[in-house]
């Protein structure tokens, strides 16, 4: 004969309904359980200001002290678990989103490459070393590789929150603007 294993925060065999409803009362307060909290929960009073013995006694008998903490550990696991879940989620996201912000990133340092080139063929070597030309060209490449460094930072942080703030999207976005804008990208 199969029997399904019981959780100590479940109903024993041996407890009453009223001392369970009394249990569910302590297990499910938050933070710092006291006996009051939990009597003023279990009679819906919250002006209760003296625990009854009856009360107590459950508290003891059926051990309520570590049934509540094996189902704070099991709620601890199961947060631990839901955390891990939406990280892992998270990373594939942006693994997604760095991989195509470093296709571009290569794409916009390729066209600016053959734009600097071409604009340079047939120039003197003076005018090879002129900053106010070469640095509006090189410009998008540098901020496309800052924003690709910072992003990579952020994914191998394991610290990191794993979604970007609105304000790094947003500067990532902006920088994408512009950089299509100044027509690196389609």
């Amino acid at each position: 004969m199969e029997t399904s294993e019981i959780y100590p925060w479940e109903q024993r065999d041996d407890e009453p309904d009223n001392a369970y409803r009394g249990f569910l009362a302590w297990r499910n307060l938050a933070g710092d359980r006291t006996l009051l909290l939990a009597y003023r929960g279990y009679i819906d009073n919250r002006h209760a200001e003296k625990v009854p013995d009856s009360f107590r006694n459950w508290y003891k008998e059926y051990d309520w002290a570590s049934r509540s903490r094996a189902w704070d550990r099991c709620l601890k696991r199961r947060e631990d678990e839901a955390m891990v879940n939406a990280r892992e989620e998270g990373a594939k996201e942006r693994g997604v989103t760095l991989a195509d912000l470093e296709t571009k990133g290569t794409e916009v340092a390729y066209r600016t490459a053959e734009m600097v080139y071409a604009r340079l063929q047939g120039r003197d070597f003076r005018e090879l070393l002129m900053p106010q030309q070469i640095a509006p060209m090189l410009r998008p490449v540098n901020e496309t590789m800052k924003n690709l460094a910072a992003l990579r930072h952020l994914k191998e942080d394991a610290d990191a929150p794993e979604n970007l703030t609105a304000a790094e999207e947003a500067q990532v976005g902006s920088h994408r603007r512009g950089v299509r804008r100044a027509g690196h990208l389609p």
